[in-house]
Order: structure tokens, then C-alpha cells, then sequence
């Protein structure tokens, strides 16, 4: 079957609006963190995801925020008091960032990373604070940390026992051998 040649024609016009449309390339990213929560203090580590990024801000150190994640929507001012300074998102030639900050003495509870960048307001439909990242800020260090090494104390004087034990054992298997032989 063939098409008619109407929806051939909106076929025909559809793609060159698509093709005569001016490219619009987002300054939309995401900051990747080497650890999505943590106590005050805590370092942490990010990227951006994926290559290139932040190509509309090359080489530039971009300020980063800490705002409560219901907040986050409503700040469109670098000056907000409501914001707390986390650092820097640093921009190489490539459009790749990185960063690495401490986590503030702030209340506990959900947080989101905003990036401040002028020159991704144009193809960011204006906005200038971009959301980069969740964070959740907690009490204590999450259960994945290690216990202190005070805990093992009880280790040593039982590796030696089970150690001396097993030797005794394997020489009295080996006078074994030796006399049957």
C-alpha cells in the first residue's frame, strides 16, 4: 500500500521543520557523587555524567550550592540566602567537571547540589541555577562503615591457638607416617 500523497506531504514538511529548526543544546546535566549521603564532614567526590556536559561553560569553576530539596525549585539567585556554599564544579577544555566538597554542618534531611552557570542560562530556558545533584545529609556515618579496630582485640590470642593447635596436629600425623614407613 502506498501512502497518499497528503500524509506524504506532512511527512515531507514535518522533516524539514525538524531540519531547519535551530539546534537546541541543553546545559541539563547530572553530577554523578561517590556518595549520595553522609554526616557533616564527610567528603565527597563527583563528576558530570557523560562527555562533554558542560560544554557551554569550558575551563570555568562553576559555584556549587546546598539547598533542602523542596527549596530547590524556587532558587533562581546565586545570592539566596537560603543557599549554603558547597564549593566548586571545575570545567575542563573538554566540557567534563569535577568537584570535591565537604559536607556542611547543615539540619539533616534531603538536599539537592545546584550549580550556578550564566552561560548555560540561554539553552536552560533562562535558568541560570541548574540542579546538579541529590544529597542526603545524616546524623551519623551510614552502616557501611567499619567497626574500630578495639572490637578485634579478641583475634590474635585465637589465631595463635588455632595455630599452635594445627601444628600439633600436623606433626603428630607426620610421627605417624614416619614410623609406619
Amino acid at each position: 500500500m502506498r501512502p497518499s500523497r497528503h500524509a506524504t506531504l506532512i511527512v515531507v514538511l514535518c522533516a524539514t521543520a525538524v531540519l531547519a529548526a535551530p539546534a537546541i543544546v541543553s546545559a541539563a546535566f547530572w553530577i554523578v557523587l561517590d556518595r549520595t549521603s553522609g554526616p557533616s564532614g564527610a567528603v565527597v567526590h563527583g563528576q558530570t555524567l557523560g562527555s562533554g556536559s558542560v560544554t557551554v561553560a569550558p575551563s570555568r569553576s562553576l559555584p556549587m550550592f546546598l539547598v533542602k530539596q523542596d527549596l530547590a525549585p524556587q532558587i533562581d539567585d546565586p545570592t539566596d540566602e537560603r543557599l549554603v556554599l558547597l564549593g566548586e564544579l571545575v570545567v575542563d577544555a573538554n566540557g567534563d567537571g569535577t568537584t570535591t566538597f565537604t559536607i556542611p554542618d547543615v539540619v539533616p534531611g534531603r538536599y539537592g547540589v545546584l550549580v550556578h552557570c550564566e552561560p548555560c542560562a540561554p539553552s536552560s530556558a533562562g535558568a541560570s541555577m541548574l540542579y546538579g545533584a541529590d544529597l542526603e545529609v545524616s546524623v551519623t556515618p551510614p552502616a557501611t562503615d567499619t567497626d574500630p579496630p578495639a572490637r578485634y582485640e579478641v583475634w590474635p590470642p585465637t589465631l595463635f591457638l588455632v595455630t599452635v593447635a594445627t601444628l600439633i596436629l600436623f606433626l603428630r600425623g607426620h610421627r605417624t607416617r614416619l614410623t609406619r614407613a
